[in-house]
């Protein structure tokens, strides 16, 4: 048998992705998944599920994930949802003595680094990569200028990830008080020729793999993609990557007049992890390295693809009356 494997946030396209992932390795694993909605996709996706309590209650969460671990002798911690993360970074060392098992995440100064909006910005500027002209609540003539000029910009929660709560201001909405507000950043609208979503896998502080999709983005998830060369992009993932001490890092960007502008850093893994898996296969092969302390021999396909993400009707408990 093989190892056992908890996924959270079941209801999540990021946890799907990884259980769709794993369900394709060469390993027989066990698969298991959290999720506070009975209904979750993912739930039903898996050997073994549980229903979690809220994240906003944090011991509680924490406390129920030691007692699944536990009781499912679980070998395998993969966080999915935005909001656990930093948590997870913090009980870590709990977590892991308390059910020796091994939790897949990056440190928590790397993690804070791409969940804070505006320390992402920052990071950026630091290692010389572009971005969208990054503003905040300090910044508030300018932002003002700039709409009433006609131009876009994009009002982003500083905290979270994906598209919740993201917004366009225009000028009637600078006329109500609530796009102020230092939960924010704002961000110059760039009309991007062509968007994309890179991957980026370390063994330790080595770059190992790297993957690269065109993308179009529908209601916040990616649902169409095409792989493309790397080449062109590896220098500027590979800078990203490097500071950051995150084993799969979801690198989102944009091209600007041919330059390169990150806007988004996902220390986890995404909701197209099922697709990028077709190029390597990366809850597979960071699982194996956890289990096994090294990261077993792999080479990414060669093949280039297309792929339309859709929702799949999954059925079960399936009989006749």
């Amino acid at each position: 048998m093989g190892a056992r494997i908890l996924v959270t946030g079941a209801g999540g396209d990021s946890a799907q992705g990884v259980i769709r992932a794993l369900r394709k390795a060469p390993c027989d694993y066990v698969i298991a998944s959290v999720c506070i909605g009975q209904q979750s996709p993912g739930l039903h996706m898996s050997d073994i599920w549980g229903i979690a309590p809220p994240i906003k209650s944090e011991r509680e969460y924490v406390e129920f994930l030691i007692e699944f671990v536990r009781q499912h002798a679980i070998d395998i911690i993969i966080p999915t949802i935005d909001g656990e993360l930093l948590l997870m970074c913090r009980c870590r060392s709990e977590i892991e003595h308390l059910t020796q098992s091994k939790v897949i995440l990056g440190s928590s100064e790397s993690v804070a680094i791409c969940a804070d909006k505006l320390a992402t910005s920052r990071y950026l500027s630091d290692v010389a990569v572009g971005q969208p002209v990054t503003m905040t609540v300090a910044d508030e003539t300018k932002i003002s200028d700039m709409v009433n000029s006609g131009a876009k910009v994009i009002m982003k929660p500083r905290m979270g990830g994906g598209s919740k709560g993201i917004r366009i201001l225009d000028a009637a909405a600078l006329e109500v008080a609530d796009w102020l507000s230092g939960d924010n950043i704002y961000q110059h609208f760039d009309e991007y020729s062509k968007e994309f979503t890179a991957v980026i896998m370390k063994d330790g502080g080595s770059v190992v793999a790297t993957a690269v999709f065109e993308r179009i983005l529908s209601g916040g998830r990616t649902v169409w993609c095409k792989r493309v060369p790397a080449m062109e992009y590896k220098d500027m993932l590979k800078t990203v990557a490097h500071g950051l001490d995150i084993p799969y890092l979801n690198i989102q960007f944009g091209v600007d007049k041919g330059v390169p502008h990150v806007f988004d850093l996902n220390p986890r893994f995404s909701g197209s992890t099922a697709v990028f898996s077709e190029v390597f296969n990366g809850p597979h092969l960071l699982v194996q390295r956890h289990i096994n302390g090294v990261m077993p021999p792999f080479s990414c396909s060669a093949v280039y693809f297309e792929s339309v993400r859709y929702f799949e009707d999954l059925i079960f408990n399936r009989h006749a009356y």
